[in-house]
C-alpha cells in the first residue's frame, strides 16, 4: 500500500504550563470550555495518572490552535510539565470534523477490556467513587477512567457484588445496592450476605425487618407490589444504607419511613448516612 504524503508535522513536546498558556492564546473559535473536565484532566495530571496517547494537540496552516483547549487548560491548572503529540499545518476546513465522534465511556472502556457487567460495573464505580469523596448526596467532579480504576483496585469485591446483585433484575438499583453491598461485605462479610439476600429474596423475612421494608421499597418503585411513590437520587442510596445500618444493629420494628434520609423527624442539618 503506497503511503500518501501531507504537509502536517507531527511531534511529541514537553509542554509546561507556560507554554500551554501561550498555546491558549492563540487559539482559533472554539466550543466553550468546559471547566468540570479541566479538572478532571487536571487531577488525573497531578496524581501522575495521566495517559500518553497519539491524539495530538492541533494547529492550523494559519498557526491557530484548533484542537486541544482542555488538556492545554489542564496543564495550566495542574503546574505540570506534560508530553504531549503536537500537529502542525492542519488544512483549516479540518475544524468542522474534529472531535465529533462519540468518546469512549468508562463503560466502553470495560466492556473492551472483556469486563463482565461493564456498565454496571462501571456505574457501581462512580457511586462508590463519590462516597468515598463525601459526594453522593451532591454533584460531584466529573470522574475520569483512572479515578474509576483506582477506586475498583482499592474495592477489590466490588466485581463480585455487581455480579451477585444484578442477578435479580427488579431489585434496583444496581449501581448502589452493589455499592452498600460491597463496603457492608468489607466490614462484615457473613452479615452481608444475608442481608443482600434477603433483600433481593425476600424469603424468611417479613414486616419491620430493615430487609423487607427495603425489599417492599424497592419493589414499588418499579410499580410492584405495595407501590410508592418515586425516590430518586441521593435518596435511593440513602434508603440502602439506612437498611444494611438497621439490618446490622438487629432491629426487628423498622418502619419503612425510617430508611428515609429526610423523614418526618429530619432536620436539614441530618448528615448523608455512610455504611456502618
Amino acid at each position: 500500500m503506497a503511503l500518501v504524503k501531507t504537509d502536517v508535522d507531527l511531534e511529541l513536546v514537553n509542554v509546561t504550563p507556560a507554554v500551554a498558556a501561550q498555546w491558549l492564546e492563540m487559539m482559533a473559535a472554539n466550543r466553550k470550555l468546559n471547566v468540570t473536565h479541566v479538572e478532571r484532566l487536571a487531577e488525573d495530571i497531578r496524581r501522575g495518572d495521566w495517559r500518553q496517547t497519539f491524539d495530538p494537540v492541533r494547529f492550523n496552516r494559519k498557526g491557530e490552535l484548533v484542537d486541544g483547549q482542555h488538556r492545554l487548560s489542564a496543564i495550566v491548572a495542574s503546574g505540570k510539565t506534560v508530553p504531549l503529540y503536537v500537529a502542525r499545518n492542519l488544512d483549516p476546513r479540518a475544524m468542522g470534523v474534529i472531535d465529533t465522534g462519540r468518546a469512549r465511556s468508562a463503560a466502553d472502556v470495560l466492556q473492551i477490556s472483556g469486563v463482565k457487567n461493564a456498565r454496571k460495573l462501571a456505574a457501581a464505580a462512580k457511586a462508590l467513587h463519590y462516597y468515598n469523596l463525601g459526594k453522593l448526596a451532591s454533584s460531584g467532579p466529573a470522574v475520569s477512567f483512572a479515578q474509576l480504576q483506582r477506586t475498583m483496585k482499592a474495592h477489590p469485591f466490588l466485581g463480585e457484588a455487581v455480579e451477585r446483585v444484578v442477578q435479580n433484575s427488579m431489585i434496583q438499583p444496581h449501581a448502589q445496592l452493589s455499592m452498600v453491598y460491597c463496603l457492608a461485605h468489607e466490614k462484615h462479610a457473613r452479615k452481608a450476605e444475608e442481608w443482600i439476600e434477603a433483600v433481593q429474596e425476600g424469603e424468611n423475612i417479613g414486616r419491620g425487618n430493615p430487609a423487607f421494608e427495603l425489599r417492599k421499597r424497592l419493589l414499588g418503585m418499579r410499580g410492584g407490589a405495595g407501590a410508592t411513590t418515586q425516590v430518586r437520587g441521593p435518596a435511593v442510596a440513602a434508603l440502602i444504607i439506612n437498611s444494611w445500618n438497621l439490618y446490622l444493629s438487629n432491629r426487628k420494628d423498622v418502619s419503612t419511613s425510617e430508611l428515609l434520609w429526610r423523614n418526618t423527624r429530619a432536620t436539614v442539618d441530618d448528615e448523608f448516612p455512610t455504611v456502618k
